[in-house]
């Protein structure tokens, strides 16, 4: 039997046949680009509010439609502009800058009028022979995007034009195989971003107890059990009446060694034996260890002085700090007291490009302790937050790796 042409690898069993590959200039799909010439809005146009929102490149990124920045003209400018106005269910490709980023224009979004500046375009198919949501993942999946990659690799300025554009082939089933394609992979986006939610979510909650937690507002105190003997429980109580010690005030120099490394960037590689910490967030390896502890490392410069907390053998960039030897106090929460106070690192970094931390910042920088019981159920309690958010993390990146599988094999 003569294999069949245009077939994905992964197909719902109910359908069977040939799928089509035609240009999307060949299928009835409109390509219209934003507004241009005299009518074009200029800064005295946009407001904060009004009756349409007029989309740049920040609202539309690799990850879909974002409204945190908003720019909005009147009615009465957006009758004098001719195309590049919003209908449901079209789809939005940037063209200029951060080529072929794109987003659906569905239900969910929170907006009734929308245009594109002259920085994208809008495609909107009849409904007929291509389903709308099909399309837009079927731009999501390997295809289209190796097409958008080849026009603006090497460019300095890359762009897309409506011509190169409508010469795009997609493949596709019948409207109503397109249509169960997009509702299970809607389903599955879903389900993604249900997680990051969730993961969004404990961060906040992790922030704001954070806050009550170091400002006393919440304080932990024995329990009866822990009282007894057993100190597998523990409670979180708000207001006086807690039965551990007033916090004190140490520098962090009086109660840790503060040091340095002596390893350069080049000392690093992807395949060492032992973890080596720079500036970056990405964590390196090194064939060789400085040091062998428990460690709170913070990069010494940069533009944010995340912490990072470590126990075992690692490699240390010159300019990166590493915090031992803080017995008899609770490691994890020193670490969580350091990165709860990032605003004091950032206010004593100097520096206008590259800012950096100087070794007296460190030992100066004033630590609040609890007694150390009181320390470890702090750490213990935000540590079970950090594995919920790790746990979402690791769940997030499985389902983002198992969606490019489908996406390339749903599509032929």
């Amino acid at each position: 039997m003569e294999k069949l042409k245009n077939m994905p690898a992964l197909r719902f069993p109910e359908f069977e046949g040939e799928w089509e590959l035609k240009k999307l200039g060949d299928i009835g799909i409109n390509i219209i680009d934003g507004d241009r010439g005299t009518n074009y809005p200029n800064g005295n146009d946009f407001s904060n509010e009004g009756y349409c929102l007029f989309m740049n490149a920040k609202n539309v990124t690799k990850n879909g439609f974002s409204f945190n920045e908003k720019s909005f003209i009147t009615k009465l400018k957006d009758e004098q502009l001719r195309k590049g106005k919003l209908q449901r269910f079209d789809i939005v490709l940037t063209t200029r800058g951060s080529v072929g980023h794109i987003s659906y224009y569905d239900m969910s979004v929170p907006f009734e009028h929308l245009r594109i500046n002259s920085g994208m375009v809008l495609i909107r198919t009849n409904g007929e022979t291509i389903n709308s949501d099909y399309l837009y993942k079927f731009f999501n999946g390997n295809e289209i995007q190796k097409e958008i990659s080849k026009i603006s690799f090497g460019s300095a300025q890359p762009q897309l034009t409506v011509g190169e554009i409508s010469k795009f082939k997609v493949c596709y089933p019948t409207i109503i195989e397109q249509t169960k394609i997009a509702s299970f992979l809607t389903a599955v986006d879903e389900k993604l971003q249900a997680l990051k939610q969730k993961k969004t979510l404990l961060e906040q909650y992790k922030k704001g107890v954070m806050q009550k937690i170091f400002s006393q507002e919440l304080r932990f105190k024995p329990t009866p059990s822990e009282i007894s003997g057993d100190n597998t429980s523990t409670t979180l109580s708000a207001g006086n009446g807690n039965e551990y010690p007033d916090w004190e005030e140490k520098k962090l120099g009086e109660v840790s060694r503060i040091t340095t490394g002596s390893s350069n960037r080049e000392d690093s590689n992807l395949d060492g034996e032992f973890t080596f910490f720079d500036r970056s967030q990405d964590i390196r390896s090194s064939n060789r260890f400085l040091f062998d502890a428990e460690a709170i490392i913070v990069p010494g410069e940069g533009q944010e002085f995340i912490p990072k907390y470590f126990i075992g053998k690692f490699d240390l960039h010159q300019r990166t700090y590493a915090i031992m030897d803080f017995e008899p106090n609770n490691g994890k929460f020193l670490f969580y007291s350091i990165g709860y106070n990032s605003n004091h690192l950032n206010s004593h970094a100097v520096g206008s490009t590259v800012k950096s931390l100087r070794l007296p910042m460190f030992e100066t920088m004033p630590i609040k302790l609890p007694c150390l019981e009181e320390q470890t159920k702090i750490a213990n309690f935000l540590s079970s937050i950090d594995d919920k958010i790790n746990h979402c993390g690791v769940q997030i990146e499985k389902m983002e790796v198992w969606k490019k599988g489908l996406l390339q094999q749903m599509f032929c």
